[in-house]
């Protein structure tokens, strides 16, 4: 893991940006679904 650096965290912070902006609709949806 240490061993990889240079366009790691470039892609990583891409993918963790899409992560967490799919969790947040897919939450949304859910918590729709339970109410």
């Amino acid at each position: 893991m240490s061993s990889q650096s240079g366009a790691a965290p470039k892609i990583s912070r891409m993918t963790d940006y899409r992560f967490k902006k799919f969790w947040g609709i897919f939450l949304r949806f859910y918590l729709e679904l339970l109410r």
